[in-house]
């Protein structure tokens, strides 16, 4: 896995590494509150949560303002599972160095 950080939607001071990921199985999801697929395709990742409860879930806003993000996964969530979805939104790059295939 490339290094990289990023910042949590809901608090800018908790910054998730790589480092903080090694060994962990994770399901990662690109949503924006504007897009349509994304709020059907939505519930089923918390299906795959309660089956899979070790699994990471993690998901990436795109082209959001933080507020509308924040307002979309409130509306979209209600009570789907007791711990919230693991949410981390694009506010600076997420690679930092190139990628090499």
């Amino acid at each position: 896995m490339p290094d990289f950080d990023i910042i949590n939607l809901f608090d800018d001071a908790d910054v998730i590494s790589n480092k903080d990921l090694k060994g962990r199985i994770m399901l990662i999801n690109f949503f924006a509150s504007w897009c349509s697929p994304c709020k059907v395709e939505h519930p089923l990742f918390f299906e795959i949560k309660k089956k899979y409860p070790n699994i990471l879930l993690i998901g990436i806003d795109y082209k959001d303002k933080q507020e509308e993000a924040i307002n979309y996964l409130n509306t979209i969530s209600t009570t789907q599972l007791s711990e919230p979805l693991c949410v981390r939104m694009l506010s600076k790059p997420l690679w930092t160095r190139p990628l090499v295939c």
